[in-house]
């Protein structure tokens, strides 16, 4: 049986004892107490921590002492004793004095703040008997021997390994714990290289050196040597500290620091524009001094504490507590939390983890007495090593060699508000681990318009199309005599042109940023943009129809003469439209600016977006739109029969076609799409440039080629005018034989019996090629004349010999019922002779025969006469002009 049981047995005899109650006398060595740390500096504060701490322990152990298990402390009284800086020989002396009784018969003593401290109050307590509880030393050179500290005091006669101060308890882990969360959760989170860098500290040297071993164990492809900073106090360390970082570029940087030094580095860091993936650095994060002097430059900075107050792991819980349970009395609320409840409530602040390490030295007393019933030494010190006890810090274990090694600890990560949250251990955290942290250019949003390199590219593109459509305006207007340019209606297709301009332009209102400026502009350049690009060609094309459904009817030209300003009337009432739209609109539901937050710990992410409340009004305008596209495509095929010159149908068909599917396109990519800002851009800008040069090529690329590389063949195009057209003799008759007279001498002829008339032109050049032109077409008109006349001349034969038939047929059935009258003048005749005959005797008889010889000559003539008259009137068109040509 080992020492270990033997001294368990005894235990468990005494606790078999009657239960006695004590009155405890504590020392407690405070460094450099004051009640102000804006004041005093973070070691007096830390010294009213531990003050604090020792009354709020008093009060609960004379309202709820016997109800918490602590019914052996009857009462409880403190002895006070500052020992300065804690590195001093007044350390020293103080503390020897609080051993030796100087101050009193105490107890127990609770040593000072810090690990260093802590040692130079142990070795001042080595030849005295008092149990030290420590709630601040971490390092392994308080605890244990080592080599660097074995000829020192407490190892002299001891190996190393060996605990050092044999009445020295701490309930705090050792400093080589401390970065183990930090070591674990960085290579989960993904971290590749880990470097590491201290102070000239023992608790901060131990600290990294351990660590360093971990990260090697662990598994990371790469270990930094350690770096020292010798001197916190000399800039160049710290500058050449963060050279050697950015060169080696680690994805994890841990710093073995206290609060000033944590305080130096990120100042440091933050001058030289320098972050790791991760940064962790000791006695820093919880630290009220870090925070009043950094603020929110510690955001995402991670540290390790030894509590935190939302802790709710099992060992945090006090109802598993076999003995102490101070803070397990309120239901609901756990334990860690109802000690920060006591705290605030007693001292206004929130407890640190220092406090609360004070507290756990006083637990342990607590747990010493109650175990062992009795105030002796050797059996307090039994007792101690024996610890193992659930409670609101944590689980208090005792290990050979004093500390409190199973103690586990937390890592706290400040948020993008500077709050401080558990990400480890997972099971207690209320964050996830922000990993990799941002850097410093991406906690602040700068909003650059234009500034990106698609934006720029944008921006050339853009530019380049607003050139190209404002050559070819130059170009119309320079030539805007020109036939080919007469024949496009250039005040219509030029507005169209300006508007295109101004769909171009409104992409510099919808980049990957926006302010109020781009967002009132965008819905006015976009609406009337659109509307100027497509409502002059919508009149145009009507204006077309109009003209051309008018020329197939007879009518007299200055019924066809169509000013610009008619039509520029109805363009007005579409733009209104669009105008009344958008007015409504922006007064109704305008585009407003909303900062657009992807990423909330990187504010430099963030981007500004132009929104309305509702889709309805833009939906409204789409519409409208949409109509507009579909009256040019219904316009486009009705006057897909007009003159070659005018008629664009093929062209226009292709172009419109082009626009739609642009625009549906687009539309679709950018709502159905999950790509990001600059996707939503690339689409925009490729399909309004594709439709821009689609609409350029297939309407105005050939009239730019005829105009630049034919040259300027300016012509007279007889389209709508009061000019007579020249007619030839031969047509003339014919228009004459084949239309009534005309009272007004002004009128239109058939489109394609038009005849093309010459300028007066300077250049010889061209007036030859216009007169060689004339003269084929003089020639092939003579040709058509003389066909024509032929024609006329068939078909005049054709008709006589069809009148001279009629003619003969008409004799004839005169000859015959010119016979039959003769008949029946006969028949009566011999009627009336033979009732003669019947009343008188007649004289002789007269033949039929001789009374036919005896027919009047001038009978027969006069019906001759007019059989013939009525020929020659059939034959002679001249005669009296009574006859006409007959109609071809």
């Amino acid at each position: 049986m080992n020492s270990r049981h033997v001294a368990l047995a005894f235990l468990l005899q005494l606790s078999l004892l009657p239960v006695s109650a004590f009155n405890l006398t504590v020392g407690v060595l405070l460094t450099s107490s004051g009640s102000d740390v804006n004041t005093v500096g973070t070691r007096a504060w830390r010294a009213k921590e531990t003050y604090n701490i020792t009354q709020i322990f008093a009060e609960a152990v004379r309202t709820r002492g016997a109800a918490s298990g602590a019914s052996s402390l009857k009462n409880i009284s403190f002895v006070y004793v500052d020992v300065g800086t804690g590195s001093t020989d007044q350390t020293n002396i103080e503390s020897k004095r609080m051993c030796n009784g100087t101050y009193g018969k105490v107890d127990f003593i609770i040593s000072p703040f810090s690990s260093g401290a802590t040692q130079r109050a142990a070795v001042s307590c080595l030849d005295e008997d008092h149990i030290m509880i420590s709630g601040g030393a971490a390092s392994e050179a308080v605890y244990s021997c080592l080599i660097s500290n074995q000829d020192t005091a407490g190892c002299t006669d001891k190996v190393i390994g060996q605990r050092r101060f044999g009445n020295l308890f701490g309930v705090i882990p050792l400093s080589s714990q401390y970065m183990e969360p930090v070591v674990q959760l960085t290579k989960l989170a993904g971290a590749n290289s880990i470097a590491f860098f201290h102070t000239t500290g023992l608790f901060e040297t131990t600290m990294c050196e351990n660590a360093l071993t971990e990260a090697s164990f662990f598994g990371f492809e790469k270990v930094y040597p350690l770096y020292e900073v010798t001197d916190q106090n000399d800039d160049g360390y710290w500058n050449t500290l963060l050279n050697n970082l950015e060169n080696d570029k680690p994805d994890v940087v841990v710093g073995c620091v206290l609060s000033a030094a944590c305080q130096t580095f990120v100042e440091k860091a933050f001058q030289a524009n320098y972050l790791p993936k991760f940064l962790a650095l000791s006695v820093c994060v919880g630290s009220t001094g870090s925070e009043t002097a950094l603020g929110d430059k510690l955001n995402f900075i991670a540290g390790p504490v030894l509590w935190d107050s939302r802790c709710t792991t099992a060992n945090c819980d006090e109802s598993r507590a076999s003995i102490v349970r101070f803070y397990n009395q309120d239901s609901g609320v756990i334990a860690p939390m109802e000690f920060s409840h006591a705290y605030e409530n007693f001292t206004s602040f929130t407890p640190s983890y220092q406090a609360a390490g004070s507290m756990a030295a006083l637990y342990a007393l607590t747990y010493a007495i109650e175990r062992s019933q009795t105030n002796q030494t050797a059996l307090l010190r039994e007792a101690l090593n024996d610890i193992s006890q659930p409670s609101f810090y944590g689980l208090l274990e005792g290990s050979r060699l004093g500390a409190n090694r199973e103690k586990q600890m937390l890592l706290l990560q400040y948020d993008d508000v500077t709050k401080a949250e558990i990400v480890f251990p997972l099971s207690s955290d209320t964050m996830s681990v922000i990993y990799p942290i941002p850097t410093w250019d991406e906690r602040t949003y700068k909003r650059v318009m234009l500034s990106k390199p698609l934006e720029k590219i944008m921006v050339g593109i853009v530019c380049m199309n607003c050139v190209i459509l404002l050559g070819i305006i130059l170009i119309m207007i320079i030539n805007r005599n020109h036939s080919v340019i007469k024949a496009v209606s250039p005040t219509f297709v030029i507005i169209s042109l300006l508007g295109l301009i101004f769909v171009n332009f409104s992409l510099l209102t919808w980049g990957l940023e926006n302010n109020a400026a781009t967002c009132g502009l965008r819905p006015w350049i976009i609406g009337l943009g659109f509307t100027l690009f497509a409502a002059p060609i919508t009149v145009k094309l009507y204006r077309i129809k109009h003209i051309f459904e008018t020329v197939t009817k007879p009518q007299k030209s200055s019924v066809l003469r169509v000013s610009d300003a008619v039509f520029l009337r109805y363009l007005g009432v579409l733009l209104g439209i669009t105008i009344l739209l958008l007015v409504i609109w922006q007064t109704a539901d305008p585009l407003t600016e909303r900062i657009n937050t992807p990423d909330l710990i990187r504010p430099s992410k963030n981007f500004t977006t132009c929104n309305s409340k509702t889709n309805a009004f833009p939906i409204m305008m789409l519409v409208y739109f949409l109509l507009l596209l579909a009256s040019m495509v219904v316009l486009s095929f009705q006057t897909r029969k007009s003159w070659a010159k005018f008629k664009e149908t093929q062209q226009m068909a292709f172009a419109i076609y082009s626009v739609i599917i642009c625009v549906i396109v687009s539309i679709a990519l950018t709502s159905a799409g999950q790509g990001s800002r600059e996707y939503s851009l690339a689409i925009r800008l490729s399909f309004i440039t594709i439709a821009t040069w689609t609409w350029c090529i297939a309407l105005y690329a050939q009239k730019m080629y005829l105009l630049l590389v034919k040259g300027d063949e300016t012509e007279s195009i007889l389209m709508i005018s009061s000019l007579k057209s020249p007619v030839s003799p031969q047509r003339k008759r014919m228009s004459v034989a084949s239309s009534p007279q005309r009272n007004d001498s002004s009128y239109m002829t058939s489109p394609i019996r038009l005849k093309e008339t010459k300028d007066v032109e300077t250049n010889g050049k061209m007036i030859a090629e216009l007169e060689a032109r004339l003269e084929v077409s003089e020639k092939e008109t003579r040709a058509a004349q003389r066909k024509i006349k032929s024609l006329e001349e068939e078909i005049i034969k054709l008709v006589n010999e069809k009148v001279e038939a009629l003619a003969l047929a008409d004799q004839s059935m005169r000859k015959l019922q010119s016979m039959e009258n003769i008949s029946r003048t006969f028949s009566k005749m011999d009627l009336e002779h033979s009732r003669k005959n019947s009343r008188t005797p007649s004289k002789g008889k007269i033949s039929r025969k001789s009374t036919e010889n005896h027919i009047p000559e001038s009978t027969v003539n006069h019906k001759v006469s007019t059989v013939e008259e009525k020929n020659e009137s059939v034959e002679s068109p001249e005669a009296g002009k009574k006859s006409e040509t007959p109609k071809v």
